[in-house]
């Protein structure tokens, strides 16, 4: 038996309801994983409440964990039972034990702990992706992040931050600045949300203006701050926590500045980028350039909490549960 969330309907947190479910056998090409830590990410209460609509009900939410191996099924070479592995983009996670694909895991290395992989792995690819795919990132570029203590933000900060650019973060509340300052940071805002400390980035930046805006809000917001953004520059919405900002793409291209909303699958998706991206984000753990791993944990009953606080903006780095 296995203690597992789900949803059957769209709707608030209250519609995820811990429940016990018997899972079969792995069959050819899976394995049983048994999760010690699984992600949540704002991305999976859009899932639940209808924002990217499900269409199969009852249904699992979370995209991410990492765990054990409990069984192997008929067809898998590359895993085996004891192997310490983790995944980041299928959904289905909210659950003490799954099936899944063998060839959908990334082994974890040893000197990794599975609460600091769930905590930075699809945070992480994403931050790598980011600023090696989609945007190629030279020390002493400006370059906005916001919100900047979030689960991608707080990782976002401190990379750009070893890359040598120069950070202009913002946050949503003074609770939240000295984290952001601890990165490394100097130029931290508090702002509801990005776009409306647009007035005091541009003063920030100075004369030579942003190379790079990395919104994870979007909304209004995000058309008071791409005209921050220099000729030559880059506007990338990496997050819609407020939606789908109204813009031109004909106006930003006029302005001279690249406009782009990216997913990680875009851009980590073979298996030498997924290594490649992985490594990096391990490497990063284990070097310190994350600095130490910010989570908040709640039981996997509890699942409905994480969502309304995080709804509620009220966590700080990686929100997890433990199962």
């Amino acid at each position: 038996m296995s203690g597992v969330v789900r949803i059957h309907r769209h709707g608030g947190p209250e519609v995820l309801v811990y429940e016990d479910e018997s899972l079969p056998p792995p069959g050819d090409g899976h394995v049983l994983l048994t999760h010690e830590h699984i992600g949540v990410n704002f991305v999976d209460t859009m899932f639940r409440d209808g924002t990217f609509p499900l269409t199969d009900f009852p249904a699992v939410l979370g995209l991410e964990a990492a765990g054990t191996i409990s069984a192997v099924g008929p067809g898998v070479h590359q895993r085996r039972k004891g192997d310490r592995v983790a995944y980041w983009t299928t959904m289905g996670a909210y659950a003490q034990h799954r099936l899944i694909r063998a060839d959908q895991l990334v082994a974890v290395p040893d000197d990794i702990s599975t609460e600091a992989a769930t905590a930075v792995l699809t945070k992480g690819m994403l931050v790598w992706a980011l600023t090696r795919r989609v945007v190629d990132v030279r020390a002493g570029d400006t370059v906005v992040v916001g919100p900047a203590a979030g689960g991608v933000g707080s990782l976002l900060v401190r990379w750009l931050h070893w890359m040598g650019a120069r950070v202009i973060a913002t946050v949503g509340s003074e609770a939240k600045v000295a984290q952001v300052h601890a990165a490394g940071i100097e130029t931290v805002l508090v702002s509801p949300a990005p776009g409306a400390a647009a007035e005091a980035i541009a003063y920030a930046a100075g004369e030579r203006g942003i190379d790079t805006v990395f919104d994870g809000v979007g909304g209004t917001g995000f058309a008071r701050l791409w005209p921050l953004v220099r000729p030559g520059g880059t506007a990338v919405l990496y997050g819609g926590a407020a939606g789908y900002p109204d813009v031109d793409p004909n106006e930003l291209r006029s302005a001279g500045v690249r406009f782009v909303q990216p997913s990680t699958a875009q851009y980590v998706n073979t298996p030498d980028l997924v290594e490649a991206a992985a490594s990096a984000v391990f490497d990063a753990l284990r070097t310190g350039v994350f600095g130490p791993v910010a989570t908040t944990t709640y039981p996997l009953s509890d699942a409905a909490l994480a969502h309304a606080d995080i709804g509620a903006r009220t966590t700080t780095g990686s929100v997890l549960l433990a199962p």
